[in-house]
């Protein structure tokens, strides 16, 4: 009986102890830089659904090591942000001291697993040592001006009582916790992502990842080439409309404001002013992504007219409930002949309909522009109005909300006046800015808890004996998670980030992995960061992550699994239950790796009884070798050399489940054709040793070799085994199957005819001449 526990403790411990997988210093080597999103360590630890892209990773870091790649496959910690707040708010415990319960949780698990990791270089982003790189960043950022205050209406959850980014809402409710959210005015710091717009766009063309993770992206970024129309009021300001279809403009019959841009630009009469506020704060919880859920049009009347630049026509001003301040202006042309809303929203307050294009696609009714075609006629109102109409191009992506009010978070590193203006950032020396040790971290009210400790807060005063403030405010946990893959290459650097050699070696990350829900998330910002420290010239790369790969999600009873929901399973159990082997194996085993699939007990302890089998025809009960020095036959060369091509291919496609299927096929073909040649299975075991690296070390082994079988060479695919020796070709008469016969590979249809008629076999079906032979060399012969 194989002892899993013993076997996988004893190589777990030896890889530690020989660092087998540190990551080499000599640059002259190819590499590989492969990486799965690093966790947040959550005091439920992992389940078993994140075992599925940790073992893909370690899979492909194993295969590529052994292939003689020169393999970077670190791993840290997501540290800062709410949940060890909360957890530490509840508990009165030490928010560093649960992340560092918490991480050592983690590690231990995944060394329980198994993972080949560079422990080396470890990163946490609540290390002051790393968040002081974080901080540099920023002031970079400020510097660049692409850090800024602004009064902004934000996103605020009372529950959580911090603001949040519009990618951490979900249906108007915070996606951790699912507490309502509701909108309010705030001084907030904001990173100017919206600078980046365009080039973070055409940066997709550029990756290979899935389509579907581009086109979100895409429609996040959101941009639209159109045109500035101005639409002037003999009593109010002229407004700017944005649109992608100028050529209706002799078809605009009103202006649709949203509320919030009303208030901003419009002098309004104080009871529609009023009924205006009313009107926004009703929208105040629709975040602007689902605006397309609202069915019903409101709308008020400002009772303000503009002229229309093509008709001279004055046409009314309405504030909208369908319009919103973050598209385009917050403004647009009300054309209810050609769009839907706008149509219900005329037919509903009874504003004229003016149709300008026919069916042919046609413009009519619209003065020189009449008879045109569409992107002629946009063309032509640029040369008619140009006093009027401007090219234009807007982006729907907004600034990335930067500020948070909570207390576990990289302080923002800069000195603030009395007023709330900046001073000045904080000097190279006096990095990092670190937390204070404090027992109360709850957040008061729309402040940090940090305003409340003099010792932090107050910093000095400036030549003038001014009082001089610490900024407040923390960072986003997406802050450290936006540029922590470059840090691995260069962990430990005191006086950079990172060195700019190393992350040339390294960058970009080959082959990167984790979940979809981070598209315009993480993804968007570890993207943004990355270009803004190509352009300082620190990094060598503008886009960080080559490759890109979804995991599906592992299902319990239909459901994803989760700790927090109690259907999902501890990997500590499993392991305990059948080994760490077993789970790697069948967790890649399931079905296709982006695909989700069901978690199924019985299909988990098929997989043990594999491994179990695998150990027994290697070694006997009472630990012996059951292998020999024979030399191997041809089948069995034939066998190894044909499924070590196809497994290898397989790994390289990330098609894990059926590198699984065909290393259980493969054993059985060995042991059918009673394979007993040492060396044929040592190249099985490094087939393996990728998938059951445990496993395949202790037989390695026990097959007399010293060395590391996870630092081997990967064995050489023999062509010459390659070729079929014969071919089994139906045999068919008059289009029906009448049996099957085995020729030499590639025999002619001559050669096949002379075969069947000295076999015998199909004596009663032959009936010469036929009219037709059809045959597909090494397939079929058909007589008709």
């Amino acid at each position: 009986m194989y002892n899993f526990k013993e076997t996988e403790t004893k190589w777990q411990k030896k890889w530690d102890a020989s660092k087998a997988f540190k990551a080499s210093s000599q640059t002259q080597l190819p590499k590989k830089y492969i990486l799965s999103m690093f966790p947040y360590p959550s005091a439920l630890g992992l389940h078993v659904g994140h075992c599925l892209p940790y073992s893909a990773t370690d899979v492909l870091a194993r295969y590529y090591r052994m292939k003689g790649f020169n393999v970077l496959q670190p791993m840290g910690w997501d540290a800062f942000g709410l949940p060890t707040e909360q957890h530490a708010i509840e508990t009165g415990k030490d928010p560093a001291q649960i992340t560092k319960e918490n991480t050592d949780n983690f590690r231990s698990q995944f060394k329980s697993l198994g993972i080949s990791y560079d422990w080396d270089r470890e990163v946490n982003t609540s290390d002051p040592k790393f968040y002081h790189w974080t901080q540099w960043i920023f002031i970079r950022l400020y510097e660049k001006g692409l850090a800024y205050q602004a009064n902004t209406p934000v996103h605020w959850c009372p529950a959580l009582k911090t603001v949040l980014a519009n990618d951490e809402i979900i249906d108007g409710k915070s996606e951790r916790g699912g507490h309502p959210v509701e909108k309010v005015m705030l001084c907030q710091w904001m990173l100017k992502i919206t600078d980046y717009s365009e080039r973070l766009l055409k940066g997709l063309d550029t990756v290979d990842w899935p389509e579907s993770i581009k086109e979100i992206q895409r429609n996040w970024i959101g941009k639209s080439v159109g045109t500035l129309v101005t639409f002037q009021s003999k009593t109010q300001k002229s407004l700017e409309v944005f649109t992608t279809r100028v050529d209706t403009l002799y078809g605009v019959t009103f202006i649709a404001i949203a509320a919030d841009t009303a208030l901003h630009l419009l002098n309004l009469d104080p009871k529609i002013k009023e009924a205006v506020q009313a009107l926004k704060e009703s929208l105040d919880s629709v975040a602007s992504r689902d605006r397309g859920e609202l069915t019903e049009k409101i709308g008020i009347s400002t009772g303000i007219s503009y002229i229309n630049p093509a008709t001279k026509q004055e046409i009314p001003l309405w504030v909208v409930n369908y319009v919103f301040s973050d598209y385009g202006t917050g403004i647009v042309m009300g054309v209810p002949g050609h769009d839907q809303r706008d149509q219900e929203f005329a037919q509903k307050y009874e504003i004229p309909i003016q149709i300008v294009i026919d069916e042919d696609e046609k413009i009519i009714h619209s003065g020189d522009l009449s008879g045109l075609n569409v992107e002629s006629a946009q063309q032509k109102a640029l040369e008619l109005f140009p006093d009027f109409v401007k090219p234009h191009t807007t982006y729907k992506m907004r600034d990335w909300l930067f500020s948070r009010q909570r207390f576990w978070g990289e302080p923002i590193p800069l000195l603030k006046k009395s007023d709330g203006s900046v001073w000045r950032s904080l000097n190279p020396d006096e990095l990092p800015l670190t937390l204070p040790q404090i027992k109360d971290i709850c957040p008061q009210g729309f402040d940090s808890p940090l305003k409340g400790i003099e010792s932090f807060h107050h910093w000095g005063e400036d030549p003038k004996g001014h009082s001089i403030f610490r900024e407040t405010h923390t960072m986003p946990g997406s802050a450290g998670s936006s540029w922590y893959f470059l840090r691995y290459t260069d962990p430990f650097n005191p006086s950079m980030p990172f060195s700019l050699d190393k992350a040339r070696y390294w960058m970009p990350v080959d082959i990167y992995i984790g979940g979809q829900e981070h598209a315009v998330g993480h993804l968007l910002y570890a993207r943004f960061w990355t270009h803004f420290l190509y352009d300082l010239g620190l990094s060598p790369v503008e886009e960080p992550f080559k490759v890109f790969i979804n995991p599906g999600m592992v299902l319990s009873n239909g459901h994803k699994m989760s700790k927090s929901k109690g259907n999902g399973l501890n990997p500590d159990d499993i392991i305990q239950e059948v080994g760490a082997d077993s789970l790697r194996m069948y967790i890649l085993f399931m079905g296709p790796f982006s695909q989700s699939k069901e978690w199924n007990p019985g299909s988990l302890m098929g997989v043990h009884r594999l491994i179990q089998k695998i150990h027994r025809y290697f070694i006997s009960p009472e630990n012996k070798l059951l292998l020999s020095e024979s030399a191997p036959s041809e089948k069995c060369l034939e066998i190894i050399h044909k499924n070590l091509k196809k497994i290898s291919s397989d790994i390289e496609k990330y098609s894990f489940n059926t590198c699984i299927s065909q290393l259980m096929i493969t054993f059985q073909a060995l042991v059918d054709e009673s394979c007993q040649s040492i060396s044929v299975w040592k190249i099985f075991l490094k087939i393996l040793s990728p998938f059951a690296p445990h496993l395949a070390e202790e037989l390695w082994s026990l097959c007399g070799e010293d060395s590391l079988i996870s630092l081997a060479a990967w064995p050489e695919v023999n062509a010459s085994y390659l070729k079929e020796k014969e071919a089994v070709l139906g045999v068919q008469f008059l289009g029906k199957f009448r049996g099957e016969i085995n020729v030499p590979w590639d025999s002619s249809e001559d050669e096949v005819i002379h075969y069947i008629k000295e076999s015998g076999r199909f004596k009663s079906y032959w009936n010469e001449p036929f009219k037709k032979i059809i045959f597909v060399p090494n397939r079929i012969i058909n007589f008709i």
